[in-house]
């Protein structure tokens, strides 16, 4: 959460930092000094996205190692799928949409069966407790009408 709150305030001082410049920079005919503003803003922007990539899948791997889900390994046949990608910003490594959607889907499906099991066994049991709340309030109901 803390980091994220830092991610965000990076981008808004970055924006806060930039636009002004550039547009005062387009504004006084400087076209040269402004596109080579725009380009650090554009690079900076690139590097904050990919941080904010890294905290996302971080989270989605601790979530995966959690429930003892295999994450998709890093070899040159998982490369050339398209699972994982280097980002030439920051030199990580990390899963691409497509490895993103994969890891996702293997989460939601055993949560989902964790789930199925919990709820399998709440249900008879829900039924016996009603049976025997039932059974006591006729007892005691029986003996109140004579």
């Amino acid at each position: 959460m803390l980091k994220r709150l830092k991610l965000w305030w990076k981008a808004n001082r970055h924006d806060r930092l930039y636009v002004p410049d550039i547009e005062k920079l387009k504004a006084q005919g400087k076209r040269e000094e402004a596109e080579r503003l725009i380009a650090e803003y554009s690079d900076f922007g690139q590097e904050i996205d990919e941080e904010r990539q890294y905290l996302y899948q971080s989270r989605l791997k601790r979530t995966a190692r959690r429930l003892h889900i295999p994450l998709p390994e890093y070899t040159q046949e998982e490369i050339d799928v398209g699972t994982w990608e280097e980002y030439t910003r920051t030199g990580r490594i990390l899963l691409t949409v497509k490895g993103e959607r994969k890891l996702i889907d293997e989460i939601r499906k055993e949560k989902n069966s964790r789930r199925d099991r919990i709820v399998g066994w709440i249900a008879p049991f829900s039924n016996i407790i009603i049976a025997l709340i039932s059974a006591v309030a006729g007892f005691f109901l029986g003996k109140l009408s004579r």
